[in-house]
């Protein structure tokens, strides 16, 4: 048997023996029976959310601060509203992520839908570029081969040339490389307006 997860992207085989099918229609049957006998289908949030066509009459969704025009934006005074709101949720996202984040440090995580909110382990190492390109040359690599894996970019060059105070470097050495210009899309100051 052959399966696709269509969200990953990816193909596995599986092989299934004559005993491992023995058991799938029963298994049909009982999970049929429930699906059957289900008369509410309440919203259960999870990572699934996104791919969902009708977030503008979820209940979950009606119950939260967003009104439903600012989910099918038509005009601009909607947008303006929209935008509002947003500024107005992303504030209250970084107050109620530091006080979940403290919740679930003293308490453990907290489970939705298919998604846990918890702390995860992460690792990070702070390598030696000197020496990585120095094991990386005596493993028998080319110079030309290794300078792709080192990455620096704009930031780090800007704090490690303030840190040395010579900022004035920095003009020279961007026009050094390529540039290219990406749209971001979000909130910024706008220089033509002062706060009254």
């Amino acid at each position: 048997m052959r399966l696709h997860f269509l969200r990953y992207g990816k193909e596995q085989e599986v092989l299934l023996t004559p005993q491992d099918l023995a058991e799938v229609p029963d298994e049909l049957q009982a999970r049929t029976e429930v699906i059957e006998a289900d008369k509410h289908f309440d919203p259960t949030p999870g990572s699934f959310c996104g791919m969902c066509g009708v977030t503008a009459h979820c209940p979950v969704m009606a119950q939260t601060l967003v009104p439903v025009e600012v989910l099918a934006l038509a005009t601009r005074e909607q947008a303006e509203k929209a935008a509002s709101l947003l500024l107005t949720l992303q504030n209250l996202e970084k107050e109620l992520a530091s006080r979940l984040k403290d919740w679930v440090r003293k308490h453990g995580p907290v489970q939705v839908g298919d998604l846990i909110y918890g702390p995860s382990e992460a690792i990070s190492y702070d390598l030696d570029a000197h020496a990585v390109v120095q094991f990386l040359l005596e493993a028998g690599l080319e110079r030309e081969a290794i300078w792709p894996l080192l990455t620096l970019t704009k930031t780090s060059l800007e704090k490690g040339l303030r840190k040395l105070r010579r900022q004035d470097l920095l003009e020279k050495v961007s026009s050094l490389g390529d540039h290219k210009i990406s749209e971001r899309i979000g909130f910024r100051k706008n220089p033509d307006r002062a706060l009254i």
